[in-house]
């Protein structure tokens, strides 16, 4: 390979590395299990007054049936400005 083909070739399999790279982290976020109470604003607030905004999708949609209720949550956490937002993976109600 000419000097510039070898360039581009190493930018394409470092982009390529990149890519691969942020997916995978993405795709094994490590879960995290919270305890809290979900609250009629897509909330959930544990014990502690951590506040965890829930997640746009199916989960959420089931979880809301236990507004007030105290659930155990699993799920993957991402910070978004001042909000720290939940993925549920799974959840279970400890009242009911």
């Amino acid at each position: 390979m000419s000097g510039g083909n070898t360039n581009r070739y190493m930018l394409g399999v470092g982009v390529a590395l990149g890519i691969i790279f942020c997916w995978l982290t993405l795709a094994h976020a490590q879960q995290q299990r919270i305890v809290g109470v979900v609250t009629s604003d897509y909330q959930i607030i544990t014990d502690a007054s951590d506040v965890y905004v829930l997640a746009d999708d199916d989960m959420t949609d089931e979880l809301m049936a236990y507004v007030g209720k105290t659930v155990m949550v699993t799920g993957s956490i991402t910070d978004q400005e001042d909000n720290s937002i939940i993925q549920i993976s799974e959840f279970e109600v400890l009242d009911e």
